[in-house]
């Protein structure tokens, strides 16, 4: 069983702190992917932004109300959904990540939501990428 450190943002919701609530998890799953459970967050999903209707039958799809596996050891590949702390907005997010150039973008699977694009990583903490999902 692992800790629910928070919710996160996927959309235009705020997260909100958890208290005392606890995910049962695998840990043979997230040792299967290379990744060590001792550096796992999990938050839960608080919006739709991750969510399309191309994906919704993938196991990438990230529901409203999903548990993501959030590993925070190793560095994030493009493509990848993370979990960043938005400086500016205060807030915690999930999106998928991407380079360009000397911009950090943000963006989301559902279409109906923006990207974001930030110019440095000092507006940014790139907490870890999701590894793992239950609903």
């Amino acid at each position: 069983m692992f800790p629910v450190y928070a919710s996160v943002s996927a959309g235009d919701k705020d997260p909100s702190p958890i208290d005392g609530e606890v995910v049962y998890f695998p840990a043979e799953k997230l040792r299967a992917k290379g990744v060590k459970p001792a550096f796992v967050r999990f938050y839960v999903v608080n919006g739709d932004c991750m969510v399309s209707d191309e994906v919704r039958r993938i196991e990438k799809n990230i529901a409203p109300h999903d548990y993501i596996a959030v590993d925070t050891e190793h560095r994030p590949r493009p493509g990848d959904v993370v979990v960043a702390w938005w400086r500016d907005e205060e807030k915690l997010i999930v999106k998928r990540y991407k380079i360009e150039g000397e911009n950090i973008i943000l963006y989301p699977t559902n279409p109906g939501h923006p990207q974001i694009v930030l110019p440095s990583e000092d507006e940014v903490i790139i907490i870890g990428r999701v590894v793992g999902r239950t609903g």
